[in-house]
């Protein structure tokens, strides 16, 4: 008999997989239930705050999966704009396994909600670990932390545009393009000597 924490554990994944695929508003809790394979009288046992209590906790996760993919790539990574290509050929991968369905489960739900819906500081501290995974692998390489981290904003800005417009024109060779031209990018900025403080 699966363990309760097996079936919460499954309801985070399938709402992660929801979010990205369909969107936030478009994900009812039926449809959370039919995906993780949980009775559904145990979505309010673990989730009393329903759906936005799961997106929360989804958001969650995925503040610390996301990072630990980006840390772990760049450990496999001959340099930053190597981490760059590795990343956006693996979402890559994943949009054409989804069907060209597979968006990114935190820019969906961001672009959904009201701007003051609780769940949006939660949502914005993904975006901010996630740029810092980057912005890390550039200081690594001797970017001061400013400029690592305006590097790592246009990363992580490419790539959700870039899942949006391969959603649109269910082509995934417009994330691959776009992680090949910010490749190039961070490779230039990599060459580039480090821009002195104004005085």
């Amino acid at each position: 008999m699966p363990r309760r924490t097996d079936s919460r554990r499954r309801m985070l994944a399938a709402a992660q997989t929801l979010f990205a695929q369909r969107g936030y508003l478009a994900t009812t809790l039926d449809d959370v239930v039919a995906t993780s394979g949980t009775p559904r009288g145990s979505v309010y046992f673990h989730f009393p705050g329903g759906k936005e209590q799961i997106a929360i906790e989804t958001a969650g996760a995925v503040s610390v999966s996301m990072p630990e993919l980006v840390q772990d790539m760049n450990r496999a990574s001959a340099s930053p704009a190597d981490l760059v290509r590795r990343f956006f050929a693996h979402f890559a991968d994943l949009f054409v396994e989804s069907g060209h369905r597979q968006g990114c489960p935190i820019a969906t739900t961001t672009l959904e909600i009201d701007g003051s819906a609780p769940l949006l500081p939660h949502l914005n501290n993904v975006f901010e670990q996630w740029r810092g995974a980057f912005a890390a692998a550039l200081e690594d390489v001797g970017k001061p932390s400013c400029e690592a981290a305006a590097i790592a904003a246009v990363i992580l800005s490419g790539f959700e545009g870039a899942l949006i417009q391969a959603k649109a024109a269910r082509d995934c060779r417009i994330i691959r393009t776009v992680g090949e031209e910010l490749a190039a990018y961070v490779e230039h900025r990599h060459r580039a000597p480090a821009s002195r403080p104004k005085t």
